[in-house]
């Protein structure tokens, strides 16, 4: 089976080396990166098959209107830009409460997991996401599969079509050519 690769943006290192650990020692490949800009960078060369994504990063969380968090706004831009909308996120976060997670789904991610987090349960949900996403993208094929079948029979029809309506109009012909051969004109209806 193929390795999956897991890209782990979290300000805290530890937190990074502790998910690589545990992920790396069951098969799976570890990108971790402590500031998004870094992740940002490294989706401009890989593309991961998941994505574990901080909502808070020290610096980037406040303007003077209102808290911002970048973990969000990161969701946000992967989310609206086509070329890597399908990546899964999970979103990791301290905040707890509802709205926090809510607002997390909202953007797009597929799940929401609370600091501190049980690393057994957190495998499960990316396999989980990993799983979805094949499935997703096998049903996709499939439409396509089916679309380009439909697209196939429709056009071996007309073709089909066109056969027989040259057949008849060839078959009139010869007929027409018989006919006056025969000295009958097809006007008169004398044989």
């Amino acid at each position: 089976m193929e390795k999956k690769v897991v890209a782990t943006i979290d300000d805290e290192k530890e937190v990074i080396d502790m998910i690589s650990n545990y992920l790396n020692e069951r098969g799976f490949i570890v990108a971790g990166f402590q500031r998004p800009e870094e992740f940002l960078a490294y989706l401009d060369i890989t593309l991961p098959d998941i994505i574990l994504l901080d909502v808070m990063f020290p610096g980037y969380n406040t303007t003077a209107e209102h808290e911002v968090y970048a973990g969000y706004e990161v969701c946000k831009y992967i989310k609206s830009s086509e070329s890597i909308a399908e990546i899964p996120i999970i979103l990791v976060s301290a905040k707890s409460s509802e709205e926090d997670k809510v607002d997390g789904l909202n953007l797009g991610a597929v799940d929401y997991v609370v600091k501190p987090f049980s690393l057994e349960k957190l495998r499960s949900k990316i396999e989980r996401a990993l799983e979805s996403i094949r499935i997703l993208k096998v049903e996709q094929r499939f439409k396509r599969m089916k679309k380009r079948e439909l697209e196939r029979r429709k056009i071996k029809m007309e073709i089909t079509e066109k056969r027989e309506d040259k057949k008849k109009r060839i078959k009139e012909m010869i007929d027409q050519l018989s006919l006056e051969q025969d000295g009958a004109s097809p006007e008169s209806g004398t044989a």
